[in-house]
């Protein structure tokens, strides 16, 4: 019975999420990309939050490119918040002994000595590429290092997401669900 709710409750949200989007256009857009930046908003991925507005509400190439600049930028704004939180207030939570183990020397290597190549990279992930500003922020990388890596990986990502739905719906590959959808 709670697996059942569960899956109703998760099924609705992306439903409600996706009406929302339709009725309140870019506001709503850009707000709920700036929340899932804070990692707030895990429920309705980029997946399917960037290819429902740009399958409302994009018309030609520069609005797709639009949109998905758009949603980059409120999503480097929300994981910049993210990664300030962690930066400074993290310290209080972690010790430099916690800062010694395998775990904290793993992302040490990936997140502060690899920098741009695992904050461009790690934002393909789905579940955890707002995160990534977690352990940035604990490990001291620098803001001009993580806000410039991050905008891009995040750029990347979502012109890979828009571009994918608008190709899709130009060349009649996605049109059986748009009907279904009713849109």
């Amino acid at each position: 019975m709670i697996r059942e709710l569960v899956v109703q409750y998760f099924g609705n949200i992306e439903v409600l999420f996706q009406d929302l989007l339709i009725e309140y256009g870019l506001s709503m857009y850009a707000s709920a990309q700036f929340i899932s930046g804070m990692g707030l908003l895990l429920i309705v991925p980029d997946a399917i939050v960037t290819p429902t507005f740009v399958m409302v509400y994009a018309d030609s190439f520069l609005e797709v490119f639009g949109i998905a600049t758009i949603s980059a930028m409120a999503l480097t704004a929300g994981n910049f918040i993210m990664f300030l939180f962690s930066r400074y207030l993290g310290h209080r939570y972690y010790s430099d002994e916690e800062m010694d183990s395998r775990f904290w020397r793993l992302m040490k290597w990936m997140v502060k000595k690899n920098a741009p190549t695992s904050l461009i990279f790690l934002r393909f992930l789905p579940a955890g590429n707002g995160l990534v500003a977690i352990p940035a922020g604990l490990l001291d990388v620098k803001i001009k290092t993580f806000l410039s890596y991050s905008f891009v990986g995040f750029l990347m990502m979502e012109m890979s997401l828009a571009f994918g739905m608008w190709y899709g719906l130009e060349e009649g590959i996605l049109q059986a669900s748009v009907e279904r959808l009713g849109i």
